[in-house]
């Protein structure tokens, strides 16, 4: 179904990997109609808009960029009038404060790693990594495993460098204390970084490949076990550590304010926080950890 367009788009000055990604986006869109057992004369928008609705379990760039393929398939194939804009989709409308409770906790995520784990030693590494270091996942794909292991074990911290938001001079330390446990996941892992880069790509994997691989495979096995998305294993290293350095709950797991909030503390906490997730901003800390505005007192 899809091979024309393809080919058509080969014929231009595209990247590889560009078509690579269309490809993998594609096949979503292929699945879907498939499992609906629709062809493309019989779709109308309704379908789209539940083909929307079913990427909700991957990340928001992600399932933008999935509709933005489908919208030049579809385009491609003359039928303009399903083309849907991935920013007013249903359901995939960013989120600048969370409000919703963490309601998982270390034993959710360790049954999931172990559950990954059972498909490939790697993606269990990926899970545990994400949660204990609070990396975006290319950041866990591609953590040098070797280097963050002696990293720790001298200074216990780690120098996230590689797949980091927007790229990164090398110059610039983004040094982040871990939570405990760290040491363990990281020698396990130790044998599966087997390239040259040392991290969890194995020797010939394409990193974009390998990736969205990691989102198709994570996202149903971390869903059975209470996470939401693997963007939520962020949000536990982000809840985990604010709450120990606050002594009290983050504000997405309480309706009042906690009688020991102190705001210069909570903007101090926030803002180291955010420097280890590699953000420039302490109010991004809100996407994770929530605000106290509109609790009760």
């Amino acid at each position: 179904m899809i091979e024309e367009f393809l080919g058509s788009r080969r014929r231009l000055p595209v990247a590889a990997a560009t078509l690579r990604a269309d490809e993998t986006r594609l096949q979503l869109f292929v699945d879907f109609l498939s499992a609906e057992e629709l062809s493309l004369e019989e779709i109308e928008r309704e379908d789209i808009e539940r083909f929307s609705r079913s990427l909700s379990w991957y990340s928001t760039a992600y399932a933008h960029n999935v509709l933005s393929s489908t919208n030049g398939f579809l385009a491609f194939k003359g039928r303009e009038d399903l083309v849907i804009s991935p920013a007013d989709s249903s359901e995939r409308k960013r989120v600048r404060v969370r409000v919703r409770p963490l309601r998982f906790n270390l034993a959710n995520i360790r049954k999931a790693a172990f559950e990954a784990g059972e498909l490939s030693p790697r993606l269990g590494s990926v899970v545990m990594i994400c949660a204990l270091l609070g990396l975006r996942l290319r950041e866990a794909i591609l953590l040098e495993i070797r280097e963050s292991l002696r990293s720790y074990r001298t200074i216990g911290r780690v120098d996230v460098i590689h797949g980091t938001k927007g790229g990164r001079s090398r110059e610039v330390e983004r040094l982040v204390t871990p939570l405990e446990d760290i040491e363990e996941v990281l020698v396990e892992a130790l044998p599966l970084a087997t390239n040259q880069r040392g991290n969890l790509l194995g020797e010939d994997a394409n990193s974009d490949y390998f990736y969205r691989l990691c989102e198709r495979k994570l996202q149903p096995i971390l869903k059975s076990n209470g996470i939401a998305c693997i963007h939520d294993l962020r949000t536990y290293f982000a809840v985990t550590k604010f709450e120990r350095a606050a002594g009290h709950l983050a504000p997405i797991n309480t309706d009042t304010v906690p009688k020991n909030y102190n705001k210069e503390h909570d903007r101090a906490i926030r803002l180291a926080l955010s420097e280890e997730m590699g953000h420039s901003r302490w109010q991004i800390t809100n996407s994770y950890l929530g605000t106290l505005r509109g609790k009760k007192r």
